[in-house]
């Protein structure tokens, strides 16, 4: 069952051949699968899930104060949470039986369980960490490519951390083999990357249609043409409509939410500086590593298929609530001599 044009769609779940990189499960009828609950139910089924959908939002704004307050205090959580909150597009979004909501909730959640406060007990905070981790893809399958990267690279922080640079000595002793490995791996990084610049390039070129595409004219079949071109795709990823680019009276409201991306990415900075300059607790810190990399390599493949403003904006909405958490800090950072003056701080 998928959900197109409102109206409920039966359809299989695994649709042979099963491709590992394309997706094994078909995420529109599983999204369908999800929903069905809710035309099941005698009454205006799409008000339904709808209504839960929206709690699903609700329930991502307070993760993402949980978080801010837990990492510094209560103003960093107000001032990410609020863009979520307030900003149209998310408000819009959110109210819809699109998976956008579903996919924040469980990233905001698997976050929080991982690195926030709780009450649950280690194996249960593992339990549903995992279940997030697996659900996730199901709706959306390029992300467990940033999963994957995002886990390794905790790891190896983690690893790091816990044996007190011990890792790092063994590397540098055995450097042979490190090299080799490196070279091992940046041979597969190309492979994977001819592949992934052939898919990207199509889709980037499927999705250029409508009046906000952008850069429809762009190819880039080959990886040091993606490679070149990523900077530019993650600008308009995460920062359009750039000002010559509202036709109409809702670009103008999307183009503000854009400035504030902007002026929390500038923040973002000053927020990274200070969360390095403090001695975190090591799985906190792994987190932030973590989202650091789930941010940079989200906006990189997310960019590079995206070439209108309509997608960038329900898309980026997975990794921007990061830059707001960041943001956040760096703004407190800067008004800390006031706040605490007026004792509002914490």
């Amino acid at each position: 069952m998928t959900i197109l044009a409102g109206n409920p769609q039966t359809g299989l779940l695994f649709s042979p051949p099963l491709d590992i990189l394309g997706g094994i499960v078909n995420v529109y009828n599983f999204w369908g699968l999800v929903l069905s609950p809710a035309y099941l139910l005698w009454g205006p089924s799409d008000v339904y899930a709808r209504i839960s959908l929206a709690a699903l939002g609700v329930l991502a704004v307070w993760n993402v104060f949980t978080l801010g307050r837990f990492l510094r205090s209560r103003w960093v959580g107000l001032l990410a949470a609020v863009p979520i909150a307030v900003y149209p597009s998310f408000v819009l979004v959110e109210s819809t039986v699109l998976r956008e909501s579903a996919v924040l909730f469980l990233l905001t959640s698997v976050v929080r369980l991982a690195i926030g406060p709780s009450s649950l007990s280690q194996a249960r905070r593992i339990a549903l960490c995992g279940a997030g981790l697996i659900m996730l893809p199901l709706l959306r399958w390029e992300l467990w490519i940033l999963e994957a990267l995002a886990i390794s690279a905790a790891a190896v922080v983690y690893l790091d951390a816990r044996t007190d640079g011990d890792v790092r000595d063994r590397l540098h002793t055995h450097w042979v083999g490190t090299s080799a490995l490196s070279i091992a791996f940046l041979y597969g990084i190309w492979q994977v990357s001819k592949r992934a610049a052939r898919y990207l390039s199509f889709l980037h070129s499927e999705r250029a249609v409508g009046r906000t595409a952008y850069l429809a004219s762009v190819t880039f079949r080959q990886p040091l043409r993606m490679f070149a071109f990523a900077p530019v795709a993650v600008v308009y990823f995460l920062f359009t409509p750039f000002p010559w680019m509202v036709g109409t009276a809702a670009d103008v409201v999307v183009a503000a939410e854009a400035l504030g991306n902007v002026a929390f990415t500038v923040a973002a900075v000053r927020g990274i500086r200070s969360l390095l300059a403090h001695q975190l607790d090591w799985r906190v810190s792994t987190g932030w590593v973590a989202l650091g990399v789930w941010v940079i390599t989200g906006s990189i493949l997310f960019g590079l298929g995206t070439a209108n403003v309509g997608t960038a904006v329900r898309h980026r909405q997975m990794f921007i609530w990061v830059v707001y958490l960041f943001g956040a800090v760096g703004i407190v950072e800067w008004f800390s001599s006031y706040l605490l003056d007026s004792k509002v701080l914490y």
